[in-house]
């Protein structure tokens, strides 16, 4: 598996806000719930949060089955320690995305930046002003997207180059054998010299239709 939004981007920045208002910690403590505690080795929850708070001491501990009722399948309690003591704590639940709400702080949301409900209302304004899609995105988003998305794109790129250099069983306890470079190798994917794009092997001839075919015998 690997890094997505709501079990690794959304535990990490609520880690990170937590490490922020608690500055004289002298550890850390998470407890990961639900759906996040049964997946959290795979996508490296468990490492997200950690990497968020170092170099504070943090102890991670999954708790797929809480016993009580989960206000959100994916929810992270924080909790902080000085000189031996709970000091405080903090719930965040990770809603998609990388987005996070905090329990009592719901006016952290981000701001609706599209007024519209559907794509389908996004192209008929696209065109009824005989704009690209793109012209909408930087009306709305603002110039600095385009440097918020390429950043993304380098790091999905990492994430793919670092997918297809390794081999073994993915964390989690589920014995899930690595994929991508087996793919990679029998050429599922592979790339375009034209473009130096990766695609799929639906845009690939297999060996056999390279071959012409045998003669006909009159």
């Amino acid at each position: 598996m690997g890094p997505s939004s709501s079990h690794t981007m959304g535990p990490e920045k609520a880690a990170r806000i937590f490490k922020s208002e608690n500055e004289d910690a002298e550890r850390f403590k998470a407890l990961i719930y639900g759906s996040l505690a049964k997946t959290g080795k795979g996508h490296m929850t468990d490492k997200a949060i950690i990497r968020a708070l170092s170099p504070v001491p943090t102890e991670i501990e999954f708790v797929p089955h809480a016993d009580f009722t989960l206000p959100h399948p994916n929810t992270v309690d924080f909790i902080a320690y000085k000189d031996g003591r709970q000091t405080t704590s903090m719930r965040a639940l990770s809603i998609g995305g990388g987005d996070i709400v905090i329990e009592g702080r719901e006016e952290m949301l981000a701001p609706e930046v599209y007024p519209e409900n559907s794509f389908a209302e996004i192209s008929k304004i696209c065109k009824a002003n005989h704009i690209r899609l793109s012209d909408y995105v930087e009306q709305c988003e603002g110039k600095q997207i385009w440097d918020f998305l390429n950043g993304i794109w380098e790091a999905m790129k990492r994430s793919v180059n670092e997918g297809i250099s390794v081999t073994g069983i993915l964390e989690g306890g589920l014995r899930v054998e690595r994929k991508a470079q087996l793919l990679y190798n029998q050429r599922h994917i592979d790339e375009s010299p034209e473009t130096g794009r990766t695609g799929s092997s639906a845009h690939m001839r297999s060996p056999s239709a390279n071959k012409m075919p045998p003669p006909v015998q009159s």
